[in-house]
């Protein structure tokens, strides 16, 4: 089954360690076929991702107008909209196969997901935060029904677009917006926040919050760098779990530099 995440050219730049990350374990550990949707002009890790076997498909938003519309600000970067909104155009990139996992490019592969036994009527999702609040999932790993979606898609579009005008940007909000009451479950094992703790039957870790650079500094063996309050709060929960994920990943890229 193909594997899709989303990078623009911003993207690429600040957070190098965690795609090669990504992609390292996906190519190590399973035997998913990785594909990236990338918006901007060349870079040397999109030669290192083909070297790795990862198709790239070039493609931008259609909601890239109304981004660049609103101000850019502490609440709102356009860097960050042009990539995340990416992952709505998996479903028109992907015409023949009825599923595909999507994953940010903050993920680590630990075992095989079977990802043919999750078949979701239009997409399977996990919590956010909290493991046991399925009122609000994190679009951060999604097994994805691409026929449901491909019908979805002008519709998804039109609403983001609404939203892109209101308090709640980006896609995540949007997507619980748009499909309310209509997700499946996906197990927590897929999506496994560090911050949940060391979980040995994790599939996929999703470093959602502090990413390298931060975890390695609040370890108290990097250089300072800026870390949000929230950040600081989540790695408290688990500071062990950090340690052992973070050597994971440098056990995947011996020369992983932190971003």
């Amino acid at each position: 089954m193909k594997w899709y995440f989303c990078a623009n050219e911003e993207g690429v730049f600040r957070y190098e360690s965690s795609i090669k990350v990504a992609v390292e374990s996906a190519v190590q550990r399973t035997s998913l076929d990785p594909h990236v949707i990338y918006d901007g002009g060349h870079h040397p890790i999109l030669d290192w991702m083909q070297s790795r076997g990862v198709t790239i498909v070039k493609r931008r938003t259609p909601l890239a107008p109304d981004i660049l519309a609103r101000p850019n600000g502490p609440g709102f970067r356009h860097r960050i909209a042009l990539a995340v909104y990416l992952r709505y155009e998996v479903p028109l990139v992907e015409p023949n196969d009825q599923f595909c996992l999507y994953s940010d490019s903050d993920v680590m592969f630990v075992t095989d997901p079977d990802v043919e036994a999750i078949s979701p009527s239009i997409l399977a999702a996990a919590p956010e935060f909290v493991p046991q609040d399925w009122s609000y999932f994190n679009s951060g790993v999604m097994m994805m029904n691409l026929d449901a979606m491909r019908q979805d898609y002008d519709n998804l579009i039109a609403r983001s677009r609404e939203m892109l005008k209101g308090s709640a940007p980006y896609d995540q909000p949007a997507l619980n917006d748009f499909y309310r009451n209509r997700w499946d479950r996906l197990p927590l094992d897929w999506n496994w926040k560090p911050y949940w703790g060391h979980n040995p039957d994790a599939k996929i870790v999703h470093f959602h919050g502090p990413k390298f650079q931060v975890i390695q500094y609040l370890l108290g063996e990097g250089e300072e760098t800026l870390v949000h309050e929230i950040w600081r709060d989540l790695f408290g929960r688990a500071p062990e779990a950090y340690r052992h994920y973070l050597a994971e990943a440098r056990a995947l890229v011996p020369d992983l530099n932190t971003d």
